[in-house]
């Protein structure tokens, strides 16, 4: 009897021992917050979150949609969101997929401005097209450079949107802010458009690809011109945000520049979760460059699109599966 007690106490020194020692299998699984590693079967099923409902970036979003929507089973949907909600909501696996900037990339590996804390598990898949930010003023005006929008009024867009961050950075680059304008409308670039037809407003800017629609069709009624932004200052904006890109707007984009013009921009990207399965990142690309022309046939945008500008004008952490694709491709090393 003695000798069973024995046994029977050395064995419940032992099974406590090993569970204060956290060796018990799920204990161990709960505290090292492990979950099941995701698969790649074959198709795409999740949400890739766009931009509002009728933008660029939102069409964008839809061809990339159909295009993982003809693979066999795929089903990927796309709902209206935005640059910076799309990284938050793919970093905290809301949805599987989105459409970002390169400037709020850089913003959210750092924790600054609208980022409370840095962005550690978001991975980017690759870089789409560029967004011009086009400052534009009718061809009969007397403003002809940043500087010269001192006294005059400027709808710079939606306060807080990107495009309406980056123009109040270039103003201070040029020494100037909100209060030295006569006037500023926080507002849609439908909105914006149709004050400067009315001539109800000097300036507008928006960051688009170009020839951006809207301003095709304010050049077609008015006429207007693009004021240029000097490379010694976007540099300085890119000491402040390395997701700042100089872009060249061609002559003759619209009628009221005959040279080329220098202007701050920045790339469109599709980002998606670190977890991704690495095969499913390297079948979303085969398919997306499968159907190239689908992009070409939404817009001259993406006249450059290949698969050496997608993976040249990444910014931040490229995911294993884009990688191993662009490696496949000979282009990444």
């Amino acid at each position: 009897m003695k000798k069973i007690m024995s046994i029977f106490f050395g064995l419940l020194i032992i099974f406590s021992f090993t569970t204060a020692c956290g060796n018990s299998p799920e204990e161990s699984n709960s505290e090292k917050g492990n979950t099941a590693v995701q698969e790649f079967d074959g198709n795409i099923n999740g949400t890739l979150s766009a931009a509002t409902s009728g933008g660029f970036m939102y069409s964008v979003g839809a061809v990339i949609g159909n295009v993982i929507n003809k693979q066999d089973d795929s089903n990927l949907d796309v709902i209206e969101g935005g640059g910076i909600a799309n990284l938050m909501g793919v970093n905290d696996q809301k949805f599987e997929y989105g459409l970002t900037f390169s400037q709020d990339i850089e913003d959210a590996l750092q924790g600054r401005n609208d980022f409370d804390e840095p962005l550690e598990d978001f991975r980017v898949v690759a870089a789409l097209y560029g967004g011009y930010l086009q400052f534009a003023v009718r061809s009969d005006s007397d403003i002809h450079s940043i500087d010269d929008l001192k006294g005059n009024s400027l709808s710079p867009g939606v306060k807080g949107y990107s495009a309406e961050a980056l123009a109040e950075l270039v103003l201070n680059e040029h020494g100037l802010d909100y209060e030295d304008l006569s006037k500023v409308e926080f507002t849609s670039t439908a909105d914006a458009t149709n004050l400067m037809q009315d001539r109800h407003i000097d300036a507008i800017s928006a960051m688009f690809p170009i020839p951006f629609s809207a301003y095709q069709e304010l050049d077609t009624t008015l006429g207007i011109r693009i004021l240029p932004i000097e490379s010694d200052k976007i540099k300085a904006l890119q000491e402040v945000n390395a997701g700042y890109m100089e872009m060249t707007i061609p002559a003759g984009t619209y009628s009221g520049n005959d040279e080329d013009i220098s202007v701050a921009g920045s790339i469109t990207l599709i980002i998606t979760h670190k977890d991704t399965p690495d095969d499913e990142v390297y079948f979303m690309l085969e398919s997306l460059f499968d159907n190239l022309n689908d992009f070409k046939n939404l817009s001259v945008v993406f006249e450059d699109l290949d698969e050496d500008y997608a993976y040249e004008n990444i910014t931040g952490p490229i995911h294993p599966g884009a990688q191993k694709y662009f490696e496949d491709k000979g282009i990444a090393k």
